[in-house]
């Protein structure tokens, strides 16, 4: 835990924070389940006061401040995403996923074909973007409804499996990995890292020594 926050806190994506931010309430009752609500809040305070005495988190928060300012005060089309700006990259991306996806619905652009369609449409001046910066919009890019339609059946089902185990140890451990898996990839692309396939693989195989598929099953 210790090399988990110390390793947020130098972090400079913010992504670990947004992740960090929604998963609090599950954090929370699995670290301090036998304490008052007071005690739990007052903790969860304590670690976010902590966080902010780096210096890199407070530079990333006066950059996302910035940003929601300059999302709120320019034009429509930089501020959605509908042209490029470094203050709305992340709107530029998803817009532009969106928009690929409703002209290819039902087989998407093929694996690595975003990047080539986005670059295509665009200004000459525009960045190259490799991916949308969101697991589901590039499973639906590269794949169609049938690429989002299988992502979302993956994690719900892994969800699914582990959620329903109680308090087994072996079942938090999947249930945690996949939300953070899943929350983290709303932000970023985390399927295409190597190192996110290299932790997910092996815990959706644990899914196996789970209570509910070891029992055995009744002879006919």
């Amino acid at each position: 835990m210790a090399f988990y926050f110390f390793h947020l806190i130098i972090l400079e994506g913010r992504a670990g924070y947004l992740t960090f931010i929604v998963l609090l309430p599950v954090m929370a009752k699995t670290l301090f389940r036998r304490l008052g609500k007071i005690k739990i809040v007052s903790a969860l305070l304590i670690i976010i006061g902590l966080m902010l005495l780096s210096p890199i988190v407070r530079e990333r928060l006066d950059l996302t401040a910035k940003q929601l300012r300059y999302h709120m005060e320019t034009e429509p089309g930089k501020a959605w995403g509908r042209e490029y700006t470094e203050n709305q990259d992340r709107f530029f991306m998803w817009y532009n996923a969106i928009r690929i996806l409703l002209e290819n619905p039902i087989l998407g652009v093929g694996t690595g074909g975003y990047p080539t369609v986005v670059k295509e449409s665009g200004k000459k001046d525009d960045p190259l973007v490799a991916h949308p910066h969101n697991n589901l919009l590039h499973m639906a890019v590269s794949h169609g409804l049938f690429g989002a339609a299988a992502f979302l059946w993956f994690f719900v089902e892994v969800l699914r499996n582990a959620s329903s185990q109680g308090d087994n140890a072996l079942g938090h451990l999947i249930l945690c990995t996949a939300l953070v898996i899943l929350v983290n990839g709303m932000f970023n692309t985390t399927m295409l890292d190597a190192g996110t396939l290299l932790l997910l693989s092996p815990v959706v195989g644990l899914q196996r020594g789970l209570p509910k598929f070891a029992q055995r099953q009744p002879e006919e």
